[in-house]
């Protein structure tokens, strides 16, 4: 094995478009850490750290991903000859207020190992720490080793949905299938058409179907499940509409409100802004984020925008020939460019089932039906699928 280490999947020797265009091929991060200790004469103090650094340089540059920079904690504690858990609240904390900015960059799988090995600390590592707070993922622990004989302790983070721990997902073959609830894309085919989209994901209320008007499309419940509109006035509302050469599809009530204030000559960021912030996130169970998306024939510009309990993001995407950019109300719920897709649907339909079914959209869950605005003849055409 070449024992360089390619600085093409260090972060820290990475340029902000590399970084970018990384997450987006595979967004994955590994975090090494460790302590600063002894290791004998022979050893630098920070082996611990710099042991996981390589290993997972040379598994990125075999995997794809990212390895962020070496982690090095304090010297262990320790009181005749046993460990203390006094490193673990050192530990859990910074870890987890660490990889949560990771996953706000764009990062969807996280993985930190440690080169730290002693039979103290795996025994004093909980198989389940407690649940994380607001700010931290769910997290379990336990002991990796390498074919060559070395082991070391890692912790995996699974990131949950919108912070919330009602997610569950899986990796499978650099694709993670899992639920991350409404979604709005702006997408731009290889002929240089534009096309806004929205679907509707649901594990709680999947009895809804799209129903068509002439600039409009609406979310609505299906025939026998009128009376679920009284469980949750979040679940009726049009999802789409057309405002002169702009088309706004968002995930709720702030369709009209952006739809009608671009209408009137406000610029898109200042409607979507607008609407986001004075509606607010919903206030459910979930705190489910406002989402929203627009497109505009004669700027040929494209919008996301998302409202949370923690933020507000509005944000003009770099459409190009055959790309597509979409937000999701959790899991994908920030306004980035890694959130990027190929689009080469060349019809309103063919658009619908995209977003329903295709591409990483197959392998989000839980889909309950589609609406998009595509452009044609100089306007838009609207669609759905369900």
């Amino acid at each position: 094995m070449d024992n360089s280490l390619s600085p093409d999947v260090q972060m820290q020797l990475m340029r902000p478009r590399q970084l970018e265009d990384a997450l987006r091929a595979f967004p994955a991060v590994y975090v090494p850490f460790g302590l600063i200790e002894w290791h004998g004469r022979h050893l630098p103090l920070g082996n611990d750290a710099l042991k996981a650094h390589a290993i997972l340089v040379k598994c990125a540059e075999q995997s794809g991903g990212v390895v962020y920079p070496p982690v090095f904690f304090p010297y262990a504690d320790y009181a005749r000859g046993s460990f203390q858990q006094s490193d673990m609240r050192l530990k859990v904390p910074l870890l987890t207020a660490l990889f949560e900015r990771l996953k706000a960059m764009g990062a969807r799988v996280i993985v930190g190992v440690s080169g730290h090995n002693i039979p103290e600390q795996i025994a004093a590592t909980p198989n389940s720490p407690p649940r994380r707070s607001a700010a931290g993922p769910a997290s379990c622990w336990r002991r990796c080793r390498r074919s060559t004989g070395r082991s070391a302790s890692s912790r995996s983070a699974r990131l949950t949905n919108g912070w919330s721990d009602k997610a569950r997902h899986r990796t499978s073959q650099r694709r993670a299938v899992m639920y991350v609830g409404r979604i709005v894309a702006v997408g731009m085919n290889t002929q240089g058409k534009l096309c806004a989209m929205y679907r509707v994901s649901s594990r709680s209320f999947p009895n809804r179907r799209a129903i068509l008007g002439e600039k409009t499309a609406a979310i609505v419940p299906k025939e026998g499940f009128e009376n679920d509109v009284y469980k949750n006035p979040y679940i009726a509302y049009n999802c789409l509409r057309i405002a002169g050469s702009t088309a706004v599809a968002t995930n709720g009530s702030q369709t009209d409100p952006i739809a009608e204030k671009v209408a009137a000559g406000m610029p898109i960021r200042d409607a979507m802004v607008s609407a986001l912030l004075a509606l607010d996130y919903e206030k459910d169970n979930y705190n489910t984020p406002r989402i929203a998306s627009a497109v505009d024939l004669k700027t040929r510009s494209a919008w996301l925008g998302i409202v949370r309990h923690d933020g507000l993001n509005v944000r003009q995407v770099p459409l190009q020939p055959g790309n597509a950019f979409y937000v999701s109300t959790y899991e994908r719920n920030d306004v980035l460019l890694a959130n990027t897709e190929s689009f080469e649907e060349q019809t309103a339909q063919g658009a619908c089932d995209y977003i329903l079914k295709r591409g990483v959209f197959g392998t989000m869950t839980n889909a309950v039906s589609s609406v998009c605005a595509f452009e044609k003849d100089g306007g838009f055409q609207i669609a759905a699928s369900a």
